[in-house]
């Protein structure tokens, strides 16, 4: 994984947000791109936005030190590693040049502050991404748990209709993250229980040896279970990661990313993996 793009609310993202951004960012080497979602800004944040917005990229690096826009947790660990130039939420819904510099990436993730028991809630520039991203979105909540070393992606689905294609694109995360990949079949929202051993042998004909880039293993949810007892599944899948496929591509502000995933992602206090159909 080359490159990673961060929306970051510069002031009010928590401690864990900022950790979990390092220790995705160390583990990967990537290169870091950087957008403050945050509405107002000070006055030297507008006055080196306005040099970002009027000079070169060379002649920018030069005169400021771009670190200087980050939250001091981060500035340690992206010296190094940031594009030109960091931008702020109004400069990408404006500019569809910079729109499109930001979402030129092999990975994104989101600082959201509103997931609640209905899901994920989007705004303009979480909803305008979510429409048009190509590659996989990892929303980090607010209140997320620090990170600790990552074992598990877990992808809740219904396995009867899962694609191949989706496993590995979970699988080559999983890789650049150094952890393994559990397919949960999510018995949930009018996905029916599966059998205990035809899920195992439709798993083995299916899809077992078809994502070469992790270690890859079946979880069978019951919906009575998944219902009742929801943060017992999570103690029992002890997921690092909860992941989910988006199907909708006319999101708009105020709409909601909902699935099995998030609800269990909430409880847990854990980031959610997106992505799109």
């Amino acid at each position: 994984m080359k490159n990673i793009s961060h929306f970051v609310n510069f002031k009010a993202a928590s401690a864990s947000v900022l950790q979990w951004i390092t220790s995705i960012s160390k583990v990967t080497e990537a290169k870091s791109a950087f957008c403050d979602t945050q509405i107002k800004q000070n006055a030297k944040e507008k006055q080196l936005n306005l040099v970002a917005e009027t000079d070169s990229s060379e002649v920018y690096s030069k005169q400021v030190n771009q670190t200087n826009l980050l939250p001091e947790i981060l500035q340690g660990n992206f010296s190094n590693q940031i594009h030109y130039p960091i931008f702020n939420a109004q400069e990408i819904l404006k500019s569809e040049d910079n729109f499109k510099q930001v979402l030129d990436t092999q990975f994104i993730i989101i600082n959201c502050s509103y997931v609640d028991e209905k899901g994920i809630r989007l705004d303009a520039l979480t909803s305008k991404i979510m429409n048009e991203a190509k590659c996989p979105v990892l929303f980090i909540p607010d209140d997320v748990q620090e990170p600790k070393q990552l074992k598990s992606i877990v992808y809740c689905t219904d396995i009867r209709f899962t694609e191949v294609r989706f496993m590995r694109v979970f699988g080559q995360v999983a890789k650049h993250l150094n952890c393994d990949l559990t397919i949960a079949h999510a018995s949930d929202s009018g996905i029916p229980d599966l059998d205990i051993e035809y899920g195992k042998q439709l798993y083995q004909d299916c899809f077992a040896g078809r994502v070469s880039d992790c270690k890859m293993n079946l979880e069978n949810l019951r919906r009575l279970d998944i219902q009742k007892y929801p943060d017992l599944i999570h103690e029992y899948l002890l997921g690092d990661v909860y992941s989910m496929i988006n199907k909708n591509h006319l999101l708009k502000d105020g709409d909601y990313l909902e699935s099995v995933a998030i609800k269990l992602a909430r409880i847990a206090k854990k980031p959610i993996l997106v992505i799109n159909n």
